[in-house]
């Protein structure tokens, strides 16, 4: 009856992975719609967005139709009325990356003025705010940073950062604005104007610190150094992150129509974003992908993570938009790091040793074990010895 129970354990879990093969194997064969640009440069093109060389088909509508710029090597990603390069889209996060450039102000060490330049980014739609993951650093001794919302609403704010020998700079750090100092970037900013400029016209600091900087990126990307100082003037940008949305009601509202409903993936869901209005698709969970195509939310294989979400004494079988852990021979548990795996007890709660020694983890009867068990039978009276 076990080795029955054990065969048709195995069959299932066959099944289950052959169908899981063949739901992986769809899905990404429709991940890129057909006819339309996959590439530009370093940069996939994933729908909404896309360009016009396959047709009004490869993109939602005119906010999402992008340029790519062969007359750059490696070609360059762009809006249709903006100068700044696009460096990476993510349509199941809702974001994409801009490249905005550095304002700095330079001096020698004669403290003379060699440069300064003032610089300015707006998303040109409203569906692309500036991400509240990004934040505004200024860099330098006796460095002020000011930062201007461009657009209705009133967003007027700066920093200043200050250090007098490169010793008193702490790397990994803002805090306490020494050599560099950060803001917050609100909700609703879709434009801005950053200034840098210095307050101090102490010789000592130009050997290091010959420029003051200004800019805003995503927060998650950088990382301030003492070498900044000076090596900020060979840099030109950041990336910046930028929310978005699709369409101009909410999740509720989109649902009722669903021949216009842009979340077209079978396994996905709606969103509603905070930092902008609209609606946002993601795939559901266990699943990853496009979800602006139909089967375009891919099941994710859980098994190949690392670490494994499984026990240790637990083997991983991966299903269809989830996966399970089965504990493997003599131990019970949900084969999870909640209960995890325990060997199996006895009903006085002593360990079942003839079932733990008598097979191997491949469900085999170990005839050495089990003879060393009765062996040890013969010297020792088991609390349930009762011929079981």
């Amino acid at each position: 009856m076990k080795a029955k129970r054990r065969h048709l354990q195995q069959l299932l879990l066959l099944l289950v992975m052959m169908l899981s093969t063949l739901s992986a194997t769809k899905a990404t064969s429709q991940i890129i719609r057909p006819g339309c640009l996959e590439r530009c440069g370093s940069v996939d093109v994933r729908y909404p967005f896309g360009t016009s060389d396959g047709g009004k088909e490869c993109y939602l509508d005119e906010s999402f139709l992008v340029i790519c710029n062969h007359s750059f090597n490696p070609p360059k990603l762009f809006f249709r009325e903006n100068d700044v390069p696009i460096t990476s889209m993510s349509p199941a996060d809702g974001e994409l990356r801009v490249a905005t450039s550095i304002s700095r102000e330079c001096y020698n060490e004669q403290v003379s003025l060699t440069g300064n330049k003032d610089e300015s980014f707006s998303s040109m739609y409203t569906r692309f705010p500036v991400s509240t993951r990004n934040k505004f650093t200024a860099v330098g001794c006796g460095t002020i940073g000011i930062i201007e919302n461009l657009g209705k609403r009133s967003y007027n704010t700066g920093c200043i950062s200050s250090c007098h020998q490169i010793e008193d700079v702490k790397n990994g750090t803002c805090y306490g604005a020494v050599g560099c100092c950060q803001m917050s970037i609100p909700e609703g900013v879709f434009g801005y104007i950053i200034k840098a400029g210095s307050l101090t016209n102490d010789t000592a600091i130009r050997s290091f610190n010959p420029c003051a900087y200004a800019f805003v990126a995503d927060d998650e990307a950088y990382n301030f150094s003492s070498l900044d100082l000076a090596n900020l003037q060979n840099r030109v940008t950041f990336d910046v992150v930028l929310d978005w949305s699709v369409g101009n009601e909410t999740c509720e509202n989109a649902k009722q129509g669903m021949s216009t409903n842009a979340c077209r993936a079978n396994n996905s869901e709606c969103i509603n974003p905070s930092n902008v209005g609209g609606y946002r698709c993601i795939c559901s969970q266990g699943y990853h992908g496009n979800p602006y195509l139909p089967d375009g939310c891919q099941d994710v294989n859980e098994c190949e993570s690392h670490p494994s979400p499984c026990h240790k004494d637990a083997t991983c079988h991966n299903l269809i938009g989830n996966f399970t852990c089965l504990c493997r021979t003599g131990f019970e548990g949900d084969g999870r790091n909640a209960t995890g795996c325990s060997r199996k007890v006895g009903p006085r709660g002593q360990t079942r040793l003839a079932i733990e020694l008598g097979e191997d983890d491949h469900g085999a009867t170990n005839s050495n074990t089990t003879s060393r068990f009765d062996s040890l039978k013969n010297h020792f009276k088991m609390p349930y010895d009762d011929g079981r």
